[in-house]
């Protein structure tokens, strides 16, 4: 059943002016598992991520990647999905998917509603997507934003058959747009990628007043040293949380590791972690991007 997360509000310069990001979440059992989770009414969806866990909600144990993890482009700008299997071992496991929601509230001297609409918000919202090529070391596909518009968030759907091919890096910082990737385990396995860019154009408008949002991203990184391996990301002071984006990153030549989480824990902070599969590879680093907003009005 879907829950709320967190919810948080973060005030603007102007008298009543305020931005509100939200964050639920939803999960699925099985070996092979797929999900989508909506933002609830007045809320836009600017972002998303997803986790394996074990039956018990945490990651001891967890023995199953991520195929998936990306905004759903259907004009709504409403669900976030993802998809999660096991791979070369028989694993059931739990598959949570997040969404992240914005609401914006108007300023007093506004002569708007209390909030504007989603198709206020929407009007300046895009998600691009690309599909690579199909490769099993590795399918990468890079999703660039129309001009003019900034980052809030990324996502990469792997389409896979036979053993599968898994995702190693979703919606992080490159060639000037988001870049995402996976690649096969143990046995080849070509697949495409589908990259996504979910992107803003400042300022929003409600009638003719300017609604900017301030857009910025922040990164951090762990030296891989164990099979199973997290790091974690605070948003700044002032600053909500729009995406998280990871890269699972190996030493060339080495048997790899892969995502099994990339998720926002609250409106402000967020996790991604990688693991080896079926192969020992204790090498590399693990990559963090979050993407945060603040009101600019």
């Amino acid at each position: 059943m879907k829950q709320l997360i967190s919810d948080s509000f973060m005030p603007a310069t102007c008298s009543g002016g305020k931005i509100e990001v939200a964050v639920w979440g939803d999960s699925v059992d099985g070996r092979l598992n797929t999900m989508q989770v909506a933002v609830d009414a007045g809320f836009v969806m600017i972002g998303g991520g997803a986790q394996v866990t074990n039956f018990s909600n945490t990651n001891v144990g967890v023995n199953a990647l991520l195929t998936a993890a990306y905004p759903i482009n259907d004009g709504t700008f409403t669900k976030y999905a993802a998809a999660s299997k096991d791979h070369q071992q028989i694993y059931s496991h739990r598959l949570w998917v997040y969404v992240i929601g914005l609401k914006i509230y108007s300023c007093d001297t506004d002569k708007c509603e209390v909030t504007l609409t989603p198709a206020q918000i929407i009007a300046s919202l895009n998600i691009t997507e690309v599909t690579s090529s199909p490769a099993a070391h590795f399918p990468s596909a890079i999703a660039i934003p129309p001009t003019g518009y900034t980052p809030l968030s990324g996502g990469a759907f792997i389409h896979w058959t036979d053993q599968g091919n898994l995702l190693v890096v979703d919606g992080i910082q490159q060639g000037g747009g988001l870049g995402s990737a996976g690649k096969d385990q143990q046995v080849s396995s070509p697949a495409t990628i589908t990259a996504y860019c979910l992107s803003i154009r400042n300022p929003i408008f409600c009638g003719a007043f300017p609604y900017p949002l301030n857009v910025s991203t922040k990164s951090n990184q762990v030296i891989i040293n164990q099979h199973a391996q997290s790091v974690s990301y605070t948003t700044d002071a002032g600053h909500l949380l729009s995406g998280v984006s990871g890269a699972s990153e190996f030493a060339v030549g080495g048997n790899g590791r892969l995502l099994f989480a990339m998720y926002p824990q609250n409106s402000t902070s967020a996790t991604v972690s990688s693991k080896d599969q079926g192969a020992t590879d204790i090498s590399g680093n693990l990559v963090i991007t979050i993407f945060q907003i603040s009101p600019g009005f």
